[in-house]
């Protein structure tokens, strides 16, 4: 059996066989912002004392801020999108 799906996967355009695997595996990006901003809130909930360290001008602490979200998505969330989404939260 496993014979007929390494021959099945060989036939498939390389393209596929890449989409297929980064699925297999979890390693796909996340780039919703929904999810991004769930878990943005989570990181702001837990880290209230640095939330208010930031609004209060120490703005080193985004970095840590930004290292949480990313921990929090596994490393996943799209960087760019997930800083706009941290700002924005933490402007408002």
């Amino acid at each position: 059996m496993e014979r007929l799906q390494i021959e099945a996967l060989a036939q498939q355009p390389v393209e596929q066989r890449r989409i297929e695997l980064v699925e297999r595996k979890g390693l796909a990006q996340v780039s919703d912002p929904a999810v991004i901003r769930d878990a943005a809130q989570r990181v702001l909930e837990r880290n209230k004392a640095q939330v208010e360290q930031y609004r209060a001008g120490k703005t080193q602490v985004f970095g840590f801020l930004v290292g949480q979200l990313m921990k929090e998505t596994r490393g996943k969330a799209k960087a760019e999108l997930a800083n706009e989404i941290l700002l924005e939260l933490l402007s408002g």
